[in-house]
């Protein structure tokens, strides 16, 4: 299934584990539906895995188009944290955002597994076959690509960092299983020649929420 909108940010954090079920519930319950609340914020996705000590969530928001991210609704909720959100602000630990303009996107549904790969260098001409032909592979049921948008500046987004200086790529790759994951990673590797592996992890879906669900 292709993603929402022309554009996503892929979010990695870690949390304190002595909160994480109240992690979970906020996340869910009030601050994932405040950010859908924000015009252009389509979908997201809340994957975890426990056994990642760096980023055992990853956060999917699809969006019409990054400049979502600067715009006045999207500020104010920075801006204005509800009490609940105050409140879970200090208990983050490490953050890595990625905002992405959308280049490719091929597959037939939504699976509850996906890897997700950052890579660095490289242009944008391989990635669309590369897409068209993974999609296809037994197991997998989407993959996506998105190149991260330089044009997000500003205090307000500064910690959608860029990585390097060198053009960052995002690739999603949707599985029905977690061994097709392990099963293709070499052959979606090899299929994008002369960029640099900057990191690659494994997510179970947790949740999907989509606009129009208000917050609680």
């Amino acid at each position: 299934m292709a993603l929402h909108g022309s554009a996503f940010l892929a979010l990695f954090n870690d949390f304190d584990p002595a909160r994480d079920e109240e992690y979970n519930e906020w996340h869910s319950r009030e601050h994932v539906p405040e950010r859908l609340s924000v015009p252009g914020m389509l979908r997201a996705r809340r994957y975890v895995n426990r056994a990642d000590a760096q980023f055992p969530y990853f956060t999917l928001y699809e969006m019409d188009s990054a400049d979502v991210m600067l715009s006045q609704p999207y500020l104010y909720l920075l801006d204005h944290p509800t009490p609940w959100s105050a409140k879970m602000r200090p208990s983050f630990r490490q953050f890595l955002r990625i905002p992405c303009r959308g280049i490719a996107s091929a597959g037939e549904g939504q699976a509850g597994n996906i890897a997700v790969f950052v890579f660095e260098g490289g242009g944008e001409a391989e990635w669309a076959a590369l897409c068209e032909r993974a999609a296809k592979l037994p197991g997998i049921t989407g993959v996506h690509a998105g190149r991260q948008d330089p044009a997000l500046r500003g205090p307000a987004v500064a910690a959608a960092q860029a990585l390097s200086d060198t053009p960052t790529y995002v690739l999603l790759l949707e599985a029905q299983e977690a061994h097709w994951l392990a099963k293709h990673r070499a052959t979606v590797e090899a299929g994008l020649p002369g960029l640099r592996l900057v990191s690659s992890r494994e997510y179970q879906l947790m949740h999907v929420l989509t606009q129009g669900r208000p917050a609680q």
